[in-house]
């Protein structure tokens, strides 16, 4: 139980730690591309202008390219990019290389007129930061060089990501080392507890023992006893429950527990309210008695019958066939093993159905009832008994 304690103490730290880990690292790569790419996007955006400038009106002066944000004095020499100038249906007209020299005619066509089929404003092609301008005059496309933006981007990336395993790998060993003393309370406790049930359990063997020799002896001298045979079977199920309850405190994380099985909860049940039986039936004889006794109360007729119980769980359904019923026709006696009885039925081979539920009728019952075509009806034994005295 400690070492799967331990174990969860470790997988929430763990997992606390890596979710924190995960949103910075998330949250750090996300900023950098979003500030990253709106520099790539304000720097495009001015070199399009530029280039459109260029092209539609050649005798104007060009703003020097160290105006550009983020050109710095050596934009001139840094700053590689090339443009398109199309038709509004997409025909290239001209193509501006004065400032690259690793793009050719042929293959800054093919990017135009890939970008062109994307319609996209803007976005990544390959090594570039492309930009597309479209008004009444045609289609400007714009190709910016920035290679050195996504080797940075990537570098982070994979900076942050060995930052992140790292950490993590550091923060589970100073955690596996450090939980042993987190849980140390709880073994503390747990083995106190263990200690206490033990004890408790040698304290209460030896007045059990006492108790149960007792009985024994008891029984010996009155046989049949029913008071003594149920003190005998509660000493042992006592004695039984403390030999679980010490091997239960035995058990730790080296010894698994046992294999879960099937039981009857009705034996259970039964078991368990047993003792009260013999209370119960001495209670309700004196009860009887009593009213016997200071009520005047005297036996009228006994009926007696075979009964058939059938039980069906959904509605508390209790189906039962009566046979056989029978009827003293005067009795002043009570419990007398001998009676003289008469049958009470018009038709001794008759059987009387009698279905009892609790809330409602199954429709499976109901079905096999065929109740539509029965007139339900109260039947008394005792009513039918009392015709004959």
């Amino acid at each position: 139980m400690l070492k799967k304690m331990r174990r969860r103490f470790i997988l929430a730290a763990m997992s606390a730690f890596g979710l924190v880990m995960g949103i910075l690292l998330v949250g750090i790569n996300l900023v950098n591309y979003h500030r990253t790419t709106s520099m790539q996007d304000r720097k495009a955006e001015n070199l399009l202008d530029r280039e459109e400038r260029a092209f539609h009106r050649p005798e104007a002066p060009l703003p020097p390219m160290t105006e550009i944000p983020g050109g710095g004095p050596e934009a001139e020499f840094t700053t590689r990019f090339f443009a398109a100038h199309c038709h509004r249906d997409g025909r290239i007209l001209f193509l501006s290389r004065d400032h690259i020299s690793s793009i050719d005619e042929e293959l800054a066509r093919r990017y135009t007129e890939d970008v062109l089929s994307r319609e996209k404003e803007k976005g990544y092609y390959g090594d570039y930061r492309y930009m597309v301008k479209r008004d009444e005059m045609g289609i400007t496309v714009l190709f910016l060089h920035a290679a050195g933006a996504l080797e940075s981007m990537h570098r982070l990336f994979w900076v942050s990501l060995g930052t992140g395993m790292c950490s993590l790998a550091l923060v589970f060993l100073l955690v596996l080392f450090f939980s042993r003393y987190a849980i140390r309370p709880f073994a503390e406790n747990i083995e106190r507890q263990k200690r206490f049930v033990t004890d408790a359990g040698h304290e209460l063997k030896t007045p059990i023992t006492s108790i149960a020799a007792s009985a024994d002896v008891a029984a010996m001298e009155h046989v049949g006893d029913e008071w003594i045979e149920n003190i005998r079977k509660q000493t042992g199920r006592l004695g039984k429950l403390v030999n679980d309850l010490v091997t239960l405190s035995r058990l730790d994380e080296e010894l698994p527990f046992p294999d879960k099985t099937y039981f009857s909860l009705s034996d259970a049940a039964w078991e368990a309210s047993e003792p009260f039986g013999v209370l119960a039936r001495a209670e309700l004889v004196q009860e009887l008695y009593a009213k016997m006794q200071y009520q005047a109360l005297r036996p009228k007729i006994l009926v007696s019958y075979v009964r058939e119980p059938y039980l069906y769980g959904p509605g508390n359904v209790r189906v039962t066939f009566d046979s056989q019923i029978r009827t003293s026709l005067y009795h002043p006696i009570f419990l007398e093993k001998k009676v003289v009885d008469i049958s009470a039925q018009e038709v001794p081979q008759n059987r009387i159905l009698e279905v009892k539920y609790d809330g409602f009728l199954p429709e499976i019952i109901r079905c096999l009832l065929q109740t539509d075509t029965v007139r339900q009806q109260a039947f008394s034994k005792y009513g039918a008994s009392r015709r004959f005295g």
